[in-house]
């Protein structure tokens, strides 16, 4: 290997732990960083190449050095994760937890996030890691947390699309938001809404009054489903859905918001993906419920 090679690895390897210092207290955005990337690799190869004048060596040397960058900047953020200098090492967890989002994502796509922290976690310990949050088992936390704190980052995984008060991050828009959201709930609205859910129970109970009457089989659980949307669209759009009378979900909404529940509740792991799946040709579930 070229010295000049072995000198430039070097100041790689250096910059990798460097950097890491500098994203410890900036967070990076995904698609800059791998613009970044991707420039630092075409310098390279063209350097390289200029000199050479053949494909491949330029080719290795510029995704070597990627490589070496990437590696030494994972190693050096695993490092201070399973370090004692981390804020929260006190804290358990499992070692893959405390090294990796991807940990919780990976469980949250399988939808038995809670039924894995009910059985591996919460019968030995109240608070647990992984890796830069701490999820808390304690009633006694809900008042601090929730009157002290605002939205962690998690937040930042809800759809670009999707403009609402639930996946506002910002304190002061929340605040404003708020106003309208609380009038919208006023003691006086609740009572109208509680006539809503009450014709649509009627309805409900009717329908499966008539299919116990025929002795048929059925999932409480879509019908339960179905009443749902119903509410939703009668409180919202003052109706249109109507799917307790078709007998099932005829557009697919119920599709559209599990795809729209997963998907936030994978990226608010990773949220610096959300960034690069916006670059997908296809809308996600919010852009095709507004459209």
């Amino acid at each position: 290997m070229p010295l000049q090679l072995v000198q430039l690895l070097q100041i790689v390897l250096v910059t990798g732990f460097s950097s890491h210092l500098l994203f410890n207290r900036i967070e990076p955005r995904a698609l800059p960083i791998l613009g970044l990337l991707f420039i630092l690799w075409a310098s390279i190869f063209g350097y390289v190449y200029k000199e050479t004048r053949v494909f491949f060596y330029p080719w290795a040397a510029a995704s070597l050095t990627i490589s070496a960058y990437v590696l030494s900047l994972l190693t050096s953020i695993a490092a201070y994760r399973l370090s004692p200098w981390h804020p929260l090492a006190r804290y358990p967890g499992p070692v893959i937890g405390k090294l990796t989002k991807w940990y919780m994502a990976w469980w949250i796509a399988k939808g038995s996030r809670h039924l894995k922290l009910q059985e591996w976690v919460f019968p030995y310990v109240v608070v647990f890691r992984c890796p830069n949050e701490l999820s808390v088992d304690d009633p006694t936390a809900i008042k601090p947390i929730y009157t002290q704190m605002f939205r962690s980052l998690s937040y930042q995984g809800a759809p670009q699309d999707a403009d609402a008060l639930i996946t506002t991050v910002d304190k002061n828009e929340h605040a404003s938001r708020l106003v309208a959201w609380t009038r919208a709930f006023s003691a006086h609205n609740i009572k109208h809404f509680r006539i809503l859910a009450k014709t649509r129970t009627d309805q409900l109970i009717e329908i499966l009054a008539q299919k116990a009457k025929n002795g048929e089989t059925l999932s409480f659980s879509q019908w339960i489903s179905l009443w749902t949307i119903d509410v939703m669209g009668d409180m919202a759009f003052s109706g249109g859905f109507e799917t307790l009378a078709a007998g099932k979900d005829t557009e697919g909404w119920m599709e559209v918001l599990h795809m729209g529940v997963l998907f936030v509740g994978v990226l608010g792991q990773v949220p610096w993906m959300k960034d690069i799946l916006a670059l997908a040709p296809a809308p996600g579930p919010i852009l095709t419920f507004q459209k």
